[in-house]
C-alpha cells in the first residue's frame, strides 16, 4: 500500500513586523518529538498575499539564551587574553593596537559585544595601555526569543 500523499508545504524562515493576527481565538499547540509545546498562529502581512505562521517555542528561547551566554563567555575570555597580553613580554601594549584587537573581538562576537562597556587605561604618555576594564551591562530578556515566522503555502482558512 503506497503512503498517503501529503500536501507539499514550501517553508522559509523570515523575520518581520507589522503583521495582523488571523482568527485571534485560534492558537494551535503542537508538540515536537521531545514532547515540548510549540504554539502556532496564522498571521498576515499587509499588502502581502503569502501565508505565514507565527511560531513560539520555549525550547528555542532557551536555546537562544544559551547561545548568547556561550558567546558572552567566549567574549570575556578573549578580553582576559587581551588584558593578560599587556603584562607579558612580546604582548600587545600599544594603545592603538589594543583597540584594534578589541575591534576585531567586537566583530567576531557582535551579539555579546552590545552587552559590554570596555575601557582601556593609557599610560602617562598616552602611548601604551596599562589596563583594560569592562562592565557587563544588565541584559533585558528579549521579547522575541523563541519566536519566528514561517512563510508557507498552506492556507490559514
Amino acid at each position: 500500500m503506497p503512503p498517503k500523499k501529503q500536501k507539499n508545504a514550501q517553508i522559509s524562515i523570515i523575520l518581520f513586523c507589522n503583521y495582523l493576527i488571523i482568527n485571534c481565538n485560534i492558537f494551535i499547540t503542537i508538540y515536537d518529538k521531545n514532547k515540548n509545546p510549540v504554539e502556532l498562529r496564522y498571521v498576515a502581512k499587509k499588502d502581502c498575499p503569502d501565508n505565514y505562521l507565527y511560531v513560539r517555542s520555549r525550547q528555542k528561547a532557551v536555546k537562544e539564551a544559551s547561545m548568547n551566554e556561550h558567546f558572552s563567555q567566549h567574549y570575556q575570555e578573549e578580553l582576559e587574553n587581551i588584558k593578560g597580553a599587556l603584562h607579558k613580554k612580546g604582548g600587545t601594549k600599544k594603545l592603538e593596537k589594543v583597540w584594534e584587537r578589541i575591534g576585531r573581538l567586537k566583530e567576531r562576537y557582535p551579539t555579546a559585544n552590545k552587552h559590554y562597556t570596555i575601557t582601556v587605561v593609557p599610560d602617562a604618555n598616552q602611548e601604551k595601555a596599562t589596563d583594560i576594564t569592562w562592565v557587563k551591562n544588565p541584559v533585558k530578556p528579549k521579547q522575541g526569543e523563541g519566536i519566528y515566522f514561517i512563510r508557507t503555502t498552506l492556507s490559514g482558512k
